[in-house]
């Protein structure tokens, strides 16, 4: 079993812990690990979780996180480029959105290193 899976199983264990096994809170969490976009994982932000849950996800994703090797904003920014033949023109506008944020997050890095060199 790879670190993904891992945290899937540990995450899944967790909902059923809480009563709330197969939630759609569950769903988006997981499925962050097959896709790698963040905005599965932003799901956390509207959903009520008790605070328990949400303390305990928190810790484990955290750990996760900090134990993968980060994608700096340019890498994140590149990836959506080689992913943006895959969007439909329906998904155009989202994209563009989603680019631009990127886009901006990586200028900035890119100028706080080169300020610091």
């Amino acid at each position: 079993m790879n670190k993904e899976q891992i945290v899937k199983e540990k995450i899944a264990s967790l909902f059923r812990k809480h009563n709330m096994e197969g939630s759609i809170t569950q769903l988006f969490v997981c499925r962050y690990f097959d896709t790698k976009d963040i905005e599965d994982l932003r799901v956390l932000e509207r959903a009520k979780l008790n605070p328990q849950l949400k303390m305990e996800l928190t810790n484990l994703l955290r750990s996760y996180f900090n134990s993968t090797n980060k994608m700096t904003p340019y890498e994140q920014l590149i990836k959506q480029i080689e992913e943006s033949f895959n969007y439909s023109n329906t998904d155009a506008e989202e994209y563009a959105k989603k680019l631009k944020n990127l886009s901006l997050v990586a200028l900035e890095e890119i100028e706080r290193e080169f300020k610091n060199a």
